[in-house]
């Protein structure tokens, strides 16, 4: 666990930048320091000011948002379609209102309600929850005032965690688990939040449209972030910003706002001209960093839960390491990796088996796309280990006997393996 460097106020120890990331990794990368202010002014705005509730507040806001990934849910909201309960009433509802924000805000109603409280009609403009500080502004609306389980810290106050989950999103969710006690481990027991500096409450910029292509959909506003210009394609698909990013980068990274502005500036005719090279190489692209260590040991948490009794550990054999490494490699930035202590429980295949998550880690939701595509890569290589079973969103392959369904229904843990990738190898 990495070290965080906090100040002392009086007798409290300072809320510092560094706890949120050592929190959710990839928080930093996905813009929290230009957010910082706003965070720090809707925890007093809404009181979540105390350990267990900046533990629940955040374990939910990194599920809902991927760690300040998402602005607004992947889903295409049809599923939303004339549901009453959500005041979605007219043709189109379901799409036009699905969630937006890092907690986020869904259906017609709500999208009303959170625009009242904050002063904003969200209602005529849905995607202005997209633009900051309104992700984090309804976050913090609905966490102390908007879920219908009521005041969500009180919940917190008493422990209870899985019912902040269940005033979020209604049912149980096993990936937040992870992230709630990784947050008790790195919070300090005196936590103090310190106050916002003044925070300019600007109104988002005028979107704009452009005949420009980025990925084949067209520019749908013109963000202005410092002097710098970025876009945002109408698909609003999440990139993360990246200083001169080049193209290679833009491709295999899916950053998030793409660097524009002017052309860079024409070398002289008889000046030498450089081609520096691609940040990524695309050839054999493969992770080479050293595996990270194991963020507890066994009974660390002592709370009996499936992660306190198998914690991480990233031990393969040579030849599934090698492969493991390839497959991070080629899904850069999207995936993760690990095995654990006795994975899966009672085969003693730690070495020759691998849970596929996203980047954020373990319990952090795989795009169920990538899931499909490194299945199918793996079963369409010639190289690969010699498979001995996988499990997948309810489905389980085995070596001999092909797919069959999967049941396993524990609503507290990720049993039906639906947000992660489980393969066991065959021993070498």
């Amino acid at each position: 666990m990495q070290t965080i460097t906090s100040e002392r106020m009086g007798s409290m120890t300072e809320l510092t930048i560094d706890h949120i990331a050592a929190i959710m990794p990839n928080a930093r990368t996905n813009g929290l320091d230009r957010e910082w202010q706003y965070f720090l002014k809707i925890c007093h705005d809404y009181e979540i000011t105390t350990k267990n509730r900046l533990a629940a507040f955040l374990m939910n806001v990194a599920k809902e948002s991927g760690e300040l990934y998402y602005f607004e849910e992947i889903a295409d909201g049809w599923d939303y379609e004339w549901r009453e309960d959500l005041g979605n009433t007219q043709q189109g509802d379901g799409p036009r209102y699905k969630g937006h924000g890092y907690i986020q805000t869904t259906g017609r109603l709500n999208h009303r309600k959170v625009g009242e409280a904050l002063g904003v009609d969200f209602e005529a403009n849905p995607l202005l929850l997209i633009e900051q500080p309104y992700p984090w502004y309804s976050a913090g609306w609905y966490w102390r005032k908007g879920s219908s389980w009521g005041n969500l810290n009180e919940y917190a106050d008493a422990g209870d965690f899985r019912s902040t989950i269940l005033g979020v999103r209604g049912g149980p969710d096993a990936d937040r688990e992870h992230y709630w006690w990784r947050a008790l481990n790195v919070l300090p027991d005196d936590v103090v939040v310190p106050e916002p500096d003044e925070v300019k409450e600007a109104p988002p910029g005028e979107a704009e449209t452009s005949d420009e292509l980025i990925d084949g959909w067209p520019v749908l506003r013109l963000v202005v972030v410092g002097e710098n210009n970025w876009l945002m394609t109408q698909d609003r698909k999440k990139y993360v910003a990246l200083e001169e990013a080049p193209d290679e980068a833009f491709e295999t990274q899916r950053v998030w706002l793409k660097k524009g502005g002017p052309a860079p500036p024409v070398p002289p005719e008889k000046e030498e001209v450089v081609t520096p090279e691609p940040a990524i190489s695309l050839a054999e692209p493969k992770y080479t960093e050293a595996w990270p260590e194991a963020w507890q040991p066994v009974g660390w948490l002592g709370d009996g839960s499936y992660v306190d009794l198998h914690p991480d550990r990233y031990a393969w054999a040579p030849l599934v390491d090698d492969y493991i490494r390839r497959i991070l490699g080629m899904w850069q930035g999207r995936v993760w990796a690990n095995t654990y202590v006795d994975h899966p429980p009672g085969f003693g295949m730690d070495y020759v088996s691998v849970d596929f998550w996203d980047y954020a880690g373990r319990a952090a939701s795989l795009d169920p796309t990538i899931g499909k595509e490194i299945l199918d890569w793996i079963f369409n290589d010639q190289n690969a280990p010699w498979t001995n079973w996988c499990i997948y969103q309810g489905y389980i392959w085995t070596d001999g006997v092909g797919w069959q369904e999967y049941w396993d229904t524990d609503p507290w843990s990720d049993a039906g393996h639906w947000f992660h990738l489980h393969i066991t190898f065959h021993r070498p």
